[in-house]
C-alpha cells in the first residue's frame, strides 16, 4: 500500500516538475544565456552580454508600454504614464539600495559591475514581462 502511494507521489512530482520545466524561453533570454556560454570568461565578456540583454529589454518594455497606450478605450493612459514614472522612480531607488550592498559585500570590485547589471536586468525584465501580460489581457477583453 506504501509503495503505491510513493508510486503516485513521483509520478505526481515528477510529472508536475517536466510540466513547468517545458515552459518556453524568451527569446532574449536565450541569446543572452547563450553569450554568457560563448563568451571569454572574463568580466568585460559578461557585462556586455548583460548589458546587451538589458537593452533588449528596455526595448521589449517600451515596446509593450507603447503597444498599451493604443488601447486608450480600454485604460486611462494618464495613468499608465504615472504609473510607469513612480515604478521608474522605484526602480532607481531600488538599484541605489543594491548598489550600496554590493560595494560592501565586493568592496567596490569588478563583480559588484557585473552583479549590478545583472540585478537592473532582472528588473526591466520582470517590468517587461508583466507589461507584456498586461497587454495580452487587454487583448483578450
Amino acid at each position: 500500500m506504501l509503495y503505491k502511494y510513493l508510486t503516485i507521489f513521483f509520478f505526481l512530482f515528477f510529472s508536475t516538475q517536466l510540466t513547468f520545466s517545458q515552459k518556453a524561453t524568451h527569446p532574449i533570454d536565450a541569446k543572452n544565456k547563450q553569450c554568457r556560454e560563448n563568451a571569454i570568461p572574463t568580466t568585460s565578456a559578461t557585462m556586455s552580454c548583460e548589458n546587451n540583454a538589458l537593452k533588449a529589454w528596455g526595448k521589449e518594455m517600451n515596446m509593450y508600454l507603447e503597444h498599451i497606450k493604443k488601447k486608450s478605450k480600454q485604460l486611462d493612459i494618464v495613468s499608465l504614464e504615472i504609473s510607469q514614472k513612480k515604478w521608474h522612480e522605484f526602480f532607481n531607488a531600488d538599484i541605489v539600495v543594491y548598489k550600496s550592498y554590493l560595494n560592501k559585500l565586493y568592496k567596490g570590485g569588478t563583480l559588484s559591475r557585473v552583479a549590478l547589471l545583472t540585478y537592473r536586468k532582472n528588473g526591466i525584465r520582470k517590468r517587461a514581462l508583466n507589461l507584456k501580460r498586461f497587454f495580452e489581457d487587454l487583448e483578450d477583453h
